[in-house]
């Protein structure tokens, strides 16, 4: 057996390897690659005309956490212009009212789902 045998990985060597090395780097950039929340298509248009919109933000967080993951969106959002309108203890939500900055840094987190505006809405009138 001369010395090339042993750099050359066998193929299941090989791939034991690669799929070990993905494993650790998928753990050390924080997990899996997560896509950005939600966002209608208009809303961060209508937050830079009007300078703050009113949103619901959902949060990818469990029952036990819902405080832990409030606490972390509201960290990130210091130094831009928000406003907590309401925080639910039950439900992983946040009404907020925030300035185009808060909304970019909402749809950034990792912790935040979905947003939505915060509107009223009117059920339809009867019709008989």
């Amino acid at each position: 057996m001369g010395i090339n045998n042993l750099a050359a990985p066998t193929s299941f060597t090989h791939c034991v390897g690669c799929l070990f090395a993905a494993v650790v780097l998928t753990f050390a950039c924080g997990g899996p690659a997560r896509a950005e929340a939600s966002l209608p298509a208009d809303l961060l248009g209508r937050a830079e005309t009007e300078e703050t919109v009113q949103v619901i933000v959902e949060l990818e967080s469990p029952p036990e956490e819902i405080r832990a993951s409030q606490e972390l969106v509201l960290r990130a959002l210091e130094g831009t212009g928000y406003r907590v309108t309401r925080r639910y203890r039950a439900v992983p939500f946040l009404a907020l009212e925030v300035s185009p900055e808060a909304l970019r840094r909402l749809v950034q987190s990792p912790v935040v789902r979905r947003i939505e505006e915060n509107r009223v809405v009117h059920p339809q009138e009867k019709t008989p």
